[in-house]
């Protein structure tokens, strides 16, 4: 089947490595593109955790500082990704979720049981899928937010994307974010394509993707068995 890739490229680039090796066809065309900001990062001193649910957020965290002085603080993993990654950015204490940013909150208040006033750094992008911040409050702890990066729309296809999709030469467009997913739709208008993705599936990670192509009628939309890469790429593997 031939896949086409709509993440950022440097993030589109690994995944299309996992989608050959299944022995598919991929076609990458990125819908969206990660600015990193530079804000003045909060003292690690005054610190108890820190919480990572994006991989940008992480990537853009350390174009700012060699992060050391925060390399011995917990660190929870929204998922198996951003784990890996922490560790690989030298942290020692990492803890990884399950996949989704509201999964980490009883994971985070356990881990903080008994002591007082404790305070997480979350760096994230602008816009967030979950908020933290309320449910983990309710027990006392404190998260300091941090807009670290925002995101910007692709201004067109890759031409390959293009003639795949007027050609109907592609089966299935990946999607893995709300954001994502509003970009793509865009573009589909721009370029006056909504009658060909009746042809293609749209396979999303999460249902709150999916709700954002509510207005474009995909051939199928899919639902990933998990909302993280893994459960993407068991759909592709069925």
């Amino acid at each position: 089947m031939r896949y086409l890739i709509t993440r950022p490229l440097l993030h589109a680039t690994e995944m299309a490595s996992d989608f050959e090796s299944l022995g598919h066809e991929v076609i990458i065309s990125p819908v969206m593109h990660v600015n990193c900001l530079r804000p003045t990062l909060p003292n690690a001193a005054f610190l108890h955790g820190l919480v990572i649910t994006s991989r940008n957020a992480l990537l853009c965290l350390r174009q700012i500082t060699d992060l050391q002085n925060y390399h011995d603080l917990p660190l929870f993993a929204v998922g198996k990704t951003s784990a890996r990654l922490s560790r690989e950015a030298g942290f020692k204490k990492v803890v990884e979720g399950p996949g989704r940013a509201s999964d980490l909150v009883p994971i985070i208040k356990a881990a903080f049981v008994g002591i007082q006033h404790p305070q997480i750094y979350h760096p994230s992008g602008a816009k967030k899928a979950f908020d933290l911040g309320p449910p983990l409050a309710q027990t006392g702890i404190r998260l300091i937010e941090q807009t670290i990066y925002n995101t910007s729309p692709a201004n067109s296809f890759s031409s390959q994307a293009i003639d795949a999709i007027t050609s109907n030469k592609l089966d299935v467009v990946v999607l893995m974010s709300p954001q994502s997913a509003k970009y793509f739709h865009a573009l589909i208008r721009q370029n006056q394509l909504e009658g060909q993705m009746s042809e293609i599936s749209c396979l999303c990670m999460s249902n709150n993707v999916a709700t954002a192509l509510d207005q474009m009628a995909c051939k199928r939309k899919l639902i990933a068995s998990s909302p993280n890469l893994p459960g993407i790429i068991n759909m592709i593997g069925l």
